[in-house]
């Protein structure tokens, strides 16, 4: 299937462009993910389409940007993952939250927490093949959203009592000691590993008054790798390409990391097509949409990349054999 994580991971970096007066929205593009601010954090993407813009925003602004941008509002620009870990009573209590929740929030990553002498340990791995500028740089986006979450908490520097991350290929870890001192370590293996003392992770995290500890509940149901396949992983991916022009299996194929041919042969193993994909999601999407009070067919047309009412009107026929507003006070009685 496409790896895929929520838009929330990006939301920190897009917040700081914003306030610094950056071209953000040049660079979502650059990555075909302009679609992602009208559909906001817990919208699930690319986790290719989210590292390369994350990648690519380093190497303008320096390899320490993770830690430069993350503050206190990062958390809480995470969206779901963000709301479960703020919600949560204590640091330790957050993290093992955070870690609960990560199938729903991302594939092809997974978060290990455990008590180890003295406090808590976290290893995170990754079923992603990725260069060391890439890795090094998710690493660092994790380990400073921890860190932005562990100083909510009133952790004083360097917060972590170990940190062992990749390296950079050319600058290595000197350019995390600013924040982290001697404590962050290159990695021998390639995977992250932290180790929050017993101190930090008792310590208490605030809570508002209509927002107590534990209010927010962990989700149930599928996670976000669903069954597996590709087709359930491109529907995601299309669904959102949607929103910013129309999908084509180019654009698929660029989201995914894999060839046109490989996507054509994989779909056609699971009984299906690039084209029937995108019409069962378009029919799925118009007749949910159609039900909803106030929503106009034209709308729908526009927001599922048809360019003419015409073809859209055709299209519910050909799927209901009726036109779109009979369908639409069927499905409103």
């Amino acid at each position: 299937m496409i790896p895929l994580i929520r838009a929330g991971v990006i939301f920190p970096m897009i917040s700081w462009m914003q306030d610094n007066g950056r071209p953000f929205e040049d660079r979502l593009r650059d990555v075909d993910l302009g679609y992602v601010l009208e559909n906001g954090p817990d919208l699930p993407i690319p986790f290719g389409s989210a590292l390369a813009f994350l990648s690519a925003l380093s190497r303008v602004e320096g390899p320490d940007l993770p830690f430069r941008v993350m503050g206190q509002c990062s958390v809480q620009d995470l969206g779901m993952i963000g709301k479960v870990a703020l919600a949560s009573r204590t640091i330790g209590e957050a993290l093992s939250r955070a870690a609960a929740v990560l199938p729903y929030n991302a594939t092809h990553t997974a978060i290990s927490v455990f008590p180890a002498a003295g406090g808590l340990l976290l290893r995170r791995g990754s079923g992603l093949r990725l260069d060391d500028e890439t890795r090094h740089c998710m690493h660092q986006c994790f380990a400073a959203l921890i860190y932005s979450l562990c100083t909510i908490g009133g952790a004083p520097p360097p917060v972590f009592d170990r940190l062992a991350l990749t390296p950079h290929p050319i600058y290595g870890i000197s350019h995390l000691r600013a924040w982290l001192g001697e404590t962050v370590k290159a990695s021998t293996d390639k995977s992250l590993e932290l180790f929050v003392s017993a101190r930090v992770a008792n310590m208490s995290l605030p809570h508002n008054e209509t927002e107590g500890a534990g209010s927010i509940l962990l989700p149930t149901g599928p996670t976000l790798i669903g069954d597996g396949t590709l087709t359930h992983s491109a529907r995601i991916v299309i669904a959102g390409m949607l929103t910013s022009g129309v999908p084509t299996i180019e654009r698929l194929s660029a989201a995914s990391g894999m060839g046109i041919r490989t996507i054509q042969r994989r779909l056609h193993a699971e009984g299906r097509t690039f084209s029937d994909l995108l019409e069962s999601l378009r029919r799925d999407l118009a007749l949910a949409s159609l039900a909803e009070d106030g929503v106009l067919a034209a709308e729908v047309a526009i927001r599922l990349g048809y360019t003419q009412p015409s073809s859209f009107t055709r299209a519910v026929r050909r799927w209901t054999g009726a036109p779109p507003k009979e369908v639409s006070r069927r499905a409103r009685k």
